[in-house]
């Protein structure tokens, strides 16, 4: 495969089938229908672990996994990705970082100028590994070579409580035909009793709702999704566990700071 040179290279590393179609969103619409960015995705496991539900319920891993790609192979089709990585792996090679050696050498192929993952407080255990898998990549590489800038999505956790100097807001507003269709495209998780689609969605309307308080004629259109900034992580080579020390200790102390000690009188 030829790697665009001549583009803004746009990474989205993620753990299962239709993580990419929800958390890099951002990194999707920019490069659609673009010359000037290039939108990759890696998907890392395999998706057999997913809820069987409905038509699917009776159905075996194997074939569960063959859905699955297809509809990732589909997504990344309507998308228009440059292209599509699916390493097939089991959540268990995530949990013991087997993925390592994989994850850098797509980082070496792409050279991507940007990189989407899971953020790091996601609460789904395998996010949140495969976060730190990536930047641990990422710090393997050399520094001339390292992303310009790193993202890690909400996705099982939302981000509107970071502190504003950590958070990402990526505005999603525009081509919502497209951002449907790609979650439609998952009918393994359509027949699950939870509506992934129409969930999406009302929280990308959320967030634009309660960014501010002012009232804006527009707001009823806007669609906003957050990130967290894991770019001085790979920048100044600081440990995961203390820029997450240091964001929680910020974020109490923004809420602490507005608490009183005593009741008033």
């Amino acid at each position: 495969m030829d790697i665009k040179t001549n583009t803004t290279n746009l990474l989205a590393i993620s753990a299962h089938p239709d993580d990419t179609e929800i958390m890099a969103m951002d990194g999707i619409l920019k490069a659609y229908g673009s010359k000037k960015y290039a939108f990759y995705a890696c998907v890392v496991a395999n998706g057999t672990n997913c809820v069987k539900m409905g038509k699917y319920a009776d159905w075996t891993d194997k074939e569960m996994l063959e859905a699955r790609a297809q509809e990732q192979v589909r997504a990344s089709q309507i998308g228009e990705y440059a292209n599509l990585y699916h390493l097939k792996k089991t959540e268990k090679d995530i949990e013991e970082g087997l993925v390592l050696k994989d994850i850098q050498k797509i980082l070496a192929e792409v050279q991507p100028d940007v990189v989407y993952t899971h953020n790091i407080f996601d609460k789904n255990p395998i996010h949140q590994k495969l976060a730190q898998i990536v930047i641990d990549a990422i710090m393997l590489m050399d520094e001339e070579s390292r992303p310009r800038l790193v993202y890690g999505c909400e996705l099982n956790r939302a981000l509107n409580w970071l502190p504003d100097k950590y958070r990402v807001t990526f505005d999603l507003s525009e081509n919502k035909e497209l951002q449907n269709r790609l979650i439609g495209v998952y009918d393994t998780k359509a027949e699950q009793s939870k509506n992934y689609a129409k969930a999406v969605m009302g929280r990308k309307m959320a967030n634009a709702t309660f960014i501010t308080t002012e009232v804006d004629p527009g707001e009823e259109e806007k669609m906003i999704w957050y990130g967290i900034n894991l770019s001085p992580v790979v920048q100044k080579n600081i440990s995961v566990k203390e820029y997450c020390t240091k964001i929680l200790s910020d974020f109490n102390k923004e809420v602490l700071d507005g608490i009183r000690d005593t009741i008033s009188e």
